[in-house]
């Protein structure tokens, strides 16, 4: 890791927080694996700066040792590290439905915690995001952002992931 993802960084975190970062040089996205569980998806590369938009899935029960991409450049491999599983995601194009496949905004997420100290002080419902919660906070972020007008919102990566399969989670 260096200069070039500088920006995967987010406020007050340690940088030994996030584990593994692989670039997908053909669609200019990148992807981190972190010490929370999280893959975390980025538009643009380089990313010198920190970004207003990151999409987030949580899968992992631990933290993401290593994350690839293929070389097509088509799904992306992830490694958990307590939990011993492989995940496969797979690259889908259209950002319509990122909600409801698992992705969250970064705004979304507001309720992410910098520590595990901190996730152990939150209530077990605030703890993950069912996928009809993820779709309703979706929905109300688009209506109130619309009712916000001259602000600019950056854009968030157009495509998203899915997961497409599991090996050895249990």
């Amino acid at each position: 890791m260096g200069a070039n993802v500088a920006g995967i960084w987010p406020k007050y975190s340690k940088t030994e927080d996030i584990n593994a970062v692989d670039v997908n040089k053909g669609r200019k996205l990148v992807a981190a694996g972190d010490d929370f569980g999280m893959v975390k998806l980025f538009n643009g590369f380089p990313l010198t700066d920190s970004p207003k938009k990151v999409l987030k899935y949580k899968g992992h029960s631990a933290h993401v040792t290593n994350v690839r991409w293929l070389a097509d450049g088509s799904k992306l491999i992830s490694i958990g590290g307590a939990d011993h599983a492989v995940f496969v995601w797979r690259l889908e194009e259209n950002n319509d439905n990122v909600a409801s496949e698992g992705g969250l905004s970064s705004e979304e997420a507001e309720g992410d915690v910098d520590s595990d100290v901190e996730r152990e002080k939150l209530p077990i419902e605030r703890r993950s995001v069912t996928k009809d919660k993820a779709t309703a906070m979706m929905r109300q972020l688009i209506r109130s952002e619309l009712k916000q007008e001259g602000k600019r919102r950056a854009v968030p990566p157009s495509s998203s992931l899915k997961l497409l399969h599991v090996f050895g989670y249990g």
